[in-house]
Order: structure tokens, then sequence, then C-alpha cells
């Protein structure tokens, strides 16, 4: 029998495939005239599944299998094409047909696995999984996918694990990156969300990344301090800097760092929740800001009162009796009726 390599290498058309290879669709369209009926299909899929067409690449590969049934490669594109389709027991029925590439194409058992768990066979995915993990020893690919897996049937020591082996095998970016984000909720993940963040000590994104794993474990110092290093290394993190050092009692760090957030209504609202937090009251005033968030509105009413301006304290309180501040209004209106007739 002729191997699946010989038999693509007669099939194609090397400049088509230069084509699709390079995006340029149009071009390979114009090409497919030249091919010979057998090899026709094969590409048609190709380029049907580069311009997001998954339905029609399937069909394309269907035809092709027809024509060049001895070619395993074809059943793992049409796999890929179901699997955009979510056909899971046409992708699972064609990654199985190219099982003599299992030990040398990483798709195939990927493939495979995803089609088993669409169709609730969990304890095999996971087996194919792990075979894969022990056939590609040095790729971070199939440990990534069992990651994967892991996290969507919640079972964190799993992620944990296949986690720490992706990472010895040297992930790119965006591997660690979905790796981190895999682990972000869980608590007992924290030691190696650090490691991450310290591979990568130049890196903005990483530095904020771990500073929102900080605040959502209420450690807002960590957080704030993070998200300032983040800003540092030129990430724009500023304003999430402000609101950690405010949550720490760090007013005066807090104050700093929206100094270097952008102007913005956000960016104002913060800095009178800053300044309301250390009683700085004449400064809230001397703002002279309008909001429309009730809460803020609020701050504003309240410091009018504390600096004595009851009437305008007032106006402001009564505007927010048809918001959710109404029993903060009505105590505030009441405070300023006693003090006004003092």
């Amino acid at each position: 029998m002729i191997s699946a390599l010989l038999t693509l290498a007669l099939l194609g058309a090397p400049p088509i495939q230069d084509l699709i290879d390079a995006k340029r669709w149009d071009d390979a369209v114009a090409l497919l005239a030249t091919l010979s009926p057998d090899a026709r299909p094969r590409f048609e899929g190709l380029i049907a599944q580069g311009k997001g067409k998954p339905a029609d690449a399937a069909k394309a590969f269907e035809r092709a299998l027809v024509a060049t049934p001895g070619v395993p490669q074809l059943h793992l594109h049409a796999a890929h094409a179901y699997l955009q389709l979510a056909r899971f027991e046409d992708v699972l029925r064609h990654a199985q047909a190219a099982s003599a590439l299992r030990d040398k194409a990483m798709a195939q058992p990927l493939l495979e696995a995803r089609a088993l768990e669409g169709l609730n066979r969990d304890g095999e995915a996971y087996a194919v999984l792990n075979r894969a993990c022990k056939t590609f020893k040095t790729a971070f690919r199939p440990w990534m996918e069992l990651a994967a897996l892991a996290h969507r049937k919640k079972l964190a020591h799993d992620v944990r694990r296949a986690a720490r082996k992706a990472l010895a095998l040297a992930p790119n970016r965006g591997a660690v990156l979905a790796l981190f984000h895999l682990l972000y909720e869980d608590r007992n993940a924290l030691s190696i969300l650090e490691e991450i963040a310290a591979r990568y000590p130049r890196d903005g994104e990483f530095r904020a990344h771990l500073g929102h794993v900080y605040a959502r474990h209420r450690q807002w110092f960590s957080a704030a301090r993070l998200f300032e290093e983040a800003t540092t290394l030129g990430a724009d993190y500023a304003f999430e800097a402000a609101d950690q050092y405010r949550m720490a009692g760090h007013h005066r760090h807090a104050l700093r760092m929206n100094g270097r957030v952008s102007s913005s209504h956000a960016q104002r609202a913060q800095r009178v929740a800053i300044l309301f937090e250390k009683m700085q009251y004449a400064r809230v005033v001397a703002m002279n800001a309008t909001f429309n968030e009730p809460g803020s509105r609020y701050r504003v009413a309240y410091s009018h009162y504390a600096v004595g301006d009851y009437t305008g304290a007032a106006m402001r309180a009564r505007a927010l009796l048809d918001t959710p501040y109404r029993q903060e209004a009505d105590a505030l209106l009441e405070a300023i009726g006693r003090d006004s007739q003092r």
C-alpha cells in the first residue's frame, strides 16, 4: 500500500498548497480547476476550512475520502471540521479511522478525546489523553488538553497535576496564559500561579493577572502592589492599583495611583471614593464633580453636609430618594434638619 505521505504528495499540487498556507483563498480557488478530480476535493476542503466554513469543509473531505480512501490524514481534516460543528459522533468516527496516525500525529488523540468528551464518555477521553501524554513525551499540548478536560469536569487536583506537567515542557506564552486561567479560581493553585508570574518578570500582564488572583482572595495590598508593578512595566492597571490600595486602607498610595489614571468619569468617581474614605470632605466638594451613579452622588451629598453646606447637601440628598440610596438619603436629611436648627 502506498504510504499516506506519498499519496498526499502524488495528489497534491504544491502551488495551491502554498497559497492555502498563505491564506490566499481566492488565488487557491482559481487553481482548483487545474487539479485532477481525485485531488480537487481535498483542497476544496482545506480552503473551506480556512475560510471558516466547516460544513462545506466536511462535505469536501468526505468526497476526498471516497476518491482516495487510503489517506488517514483526510480523516483528521474531516474530524476537525465536524468538531467545529459539534457533531461528535462524526468526529469520533473519523478520528478512529485515522488510528494509524495515533503515535505519529498528535491531532489524532486530541480529536478522539474531544469527541469522546462530547459524547459524555469522559473516562475514555481521559484514557486517550493520558496515552497521548506518554506517547508525545516532549509536547506540552496533550497535558494542556488534559488540564482543560479536568477543568471542565471540576477536577481541581487533576488540573494542577496536568498544569505542572505542561509547564515543565516549555509551553509558549499563549499556552501558559491559558493554564493561568484554568487555575485562576483554585486557591490551592496559588503557588503555581506565582511560579508562572515569576517566569515572566518583565511582563506586566502576568503581574496583573496575579494581582487579580490576590484581589479575589481579599489580599488587597498584595494585589495593589502587583497592579502597580504591572503599570510600571507598561500595562494599564493604575485604576486597579488605586482601587486595591483604597480597599487596603492605604489612601495616600490610592490617590497617587488614581493620579496616573486617564481622566474619565470612572477616574473621578474613584477619586471621590478615596477622598471620602479618608474623610477629606472639603476636597470632595472642591472637585465640583457631578455623577449619575448614586453611590458617588451620596458621597458628594454627605461631603457637603460635613463641611456645613446644608442647603447643597439637602438638595443632593433629596435627589437620591428614588434610588437604592433612599435610606441613606433619609438619614442624611434628618441629620441636616436637626443640625440646621441648632
